[in-house]
């Protein structure tokens, strides 16, 4: 009886042991964003054939710990007959509350050859303000998503 007692016990401090070990690890991982840029393409459609994001080229920049930035790039077909070009830089201030970012966008420099509209965008794009958060993956990959579902899976290039 004394044995399985032990045995039970020493389970336990394992266990615990385990999990300071792995929310040790998830935080001391966290993306220092000071600098951190990293890049990718979003190629999607919609079910319902109304938006289709053909290349869309996206560099993510935060330039120091409160200004960051989108550089977009790309072509979405809108329809079957439309398609847009995408040439913009849309600059948004940001925080770091624990393991989230909070975005607030302050301005967005549209290129002359821009014939996007907003709402062809996604989402988390033209948002006024926007929450995410970043993973890190593996060496080069981070995983960019909110509450609800990832927006993108984008790499660092070194």
């Amino acid at each position: 009886m004394r044995v399985i007692k032990l045995f039970s016990a020493l389970f336990l401090v394992v266990i615990t042991v385990a999990g300071i070990v792995m929310i040790y690890s998830v935080w001391s991982s966290s993306v220092n964003l000071n600098g951190f840029e990293c890049k990718a393409v979003i190629s999607s459609s919609e079910v319902n054939g109304k938006k289709s994001y053909k290349s869309l080229k996206l560099s993510m920049l935060f330039k120091d710990s409160q200004h960051g930035l989108f550089n977009i790039y790309g072509f979405i077909d809108a329809s079957a007959h439309e398609t847009y070009k995408v040439t913009r830089i849309i600059n948004f201030n940001y925080t770091l509350n624990g393991h989230r970012i909070d975005t607030t966008q302050i301005s967005t420099d549209k290129y002359n050859n821009d014939t996007a509209p907003d709402e062809s965008l996604p989402e988390f794009l033209t948002s006024k303000s926007a929450v995410f958060k970043i993973d890190k993956l593996n060496d080069v990959d981070y995983i960019i998503y909110d509450d609800v579902s990832p927006a993108f899976i984008c790499r660092v290039h070194e």
